[in-house]
């Protein structure tokens, strides 16, 4: 039978309606914690991306090199100007080239090496050509960068197309982050964190059944006989305790039992004095309502029928809001 009515408690508790305008109240109250919760995802996706990154790709380094193509001369009197980037790019990995470039590395590259690292292009100027060197180890891209600078000066004096390949500008390496999805790291991690905290908070007010309002005590088995502010505000209190039936008895007649203390397991359960009626304090957002329709059980059982239940110091700002009280005007 225990059991029975046990189950039958639980069952209306996960049944029974959530007040919604409270916890739309309670969503904006708590609006900072999913702003702050959206900042921290955002702080923790970036991290999280540049930790991957450093981790799994490692930094990259760049240098780049360009020289000024004299061509020769053909017998009709044009010049060899036939070479545009695609040519270079792959003349950069064929014998004539990278033999030259790994001669000059001994041995420290070899030719596939130099296909992942290595890109030639004309940007407009066919005379200007611009090699860049691109790999994780900066002391090898640095010897990348001078063999080929080398090799390509050396084949300039060596090939029939050219008078001579010189090199003007070299730029070492320099470290870079390639395919820099920090920003998309950062919105991803707000995003995860908005939608994580709404869940979060949304569970929580589930659980939550802390006496704020009237609506709270359904199911409790408590009539509510009126509700304190926390600073006093008769005007306040007189608006809300005006549709609420007035105490049956006199103030000095009324035993008043502290939820709050029942809702401590090392608080005994008061015993009422004979001749005295019993009203229950409710302090504002302290006490559960599981907890509260069990203090009125237990009451019942030993023979005091409480005459319902005072909601104290109670959030004058929040009842307002709740019962959209605003002022005139």
């Amino acid at each position: 039978m225990g059991n029975a009515v046990k189950n039958k408690d639980m069952n209306g508790y996960w049944r029974a309606g959530i007040d919604s305008r409270k916890t739309a109240l309670l969503f904006v109250r708590d609006l900072w914690k999913v702003i702050l919760a959206a900042l921290a995802g955002a702080i923790l996706g970036v991290l999280i991306y540049l930790g991957y990154h450093a981790v799994a790709v490692g930094p990259e380094y760049k240098a780049y090199s360009e020289f000024y193509l004299d061509f020769a001369i053909m017998e009709n009197g044009a010049a060899y100007d036939y070479y545009n980037g695609y040519t270079w790019n792959d003349l950069m990995t064929t014998d004539i080239i990278a033999d030259r470039t790994l001669a000059n590395l001994g041995g420290k590259a070899d030719i596939a090496k130099l296909e992942q690292v290595t890109r030639a292009d004309i940007f407009s100027d066919i005379r200007l050509l611009t090699v860049t060197i691109t790999d994780t180890d900066e002391t090898l891209c640095r010897e990348i960068q001078t063999a080929t600078e080398n090799a390509l000066v050396s084949f300039g004096e060596d090939a029939k197309e050219f008078e001579k390949i010189t090199l003007i500008k070299t730029v070492t390496p320099e470290r870079m982050i390639t395919d820099d999805r920090t920003p998309q790291a950062a919105m991803l991690g707000a995003i995860i964190g908005l939608i994580l905290s709404i869940i979060i908070l949304q569970f929580i007010y589930t659980l939550d059944d802390s006496v704020r309002v009237a609506s709270d005590l359904a199911g409790t088995g408590l009539e509510l006989k009126g509700i304190r502010t926390k600073n006093k505000n008769e005007a306040l209190e007189s608006r809300l305790n005006a549709v609420f039936a007035e105490d049956s008895g006199s103030e000095e007649e009324l035993f008043h039992i502290d939820a709050a203390a029942f809702q401590n397991t090392e608080e005994e359960l008061p015993k009422v004095p004979a001749g005295s009626s019993a009203v229950v304090d409710v302090p504002y957002g302290k006490v559960t309502t599981s907890a509260l329709k069990l203090l009125a059980d237990r009451l019942k059982a030993s023979g005091t029928e409480p005459e319902g239940c005072i909601i104290t110091d109670a959030d004058e700002k929040f009842l307002k809001a709740y019962y959209s009280f605003v002022p005139k005007g």
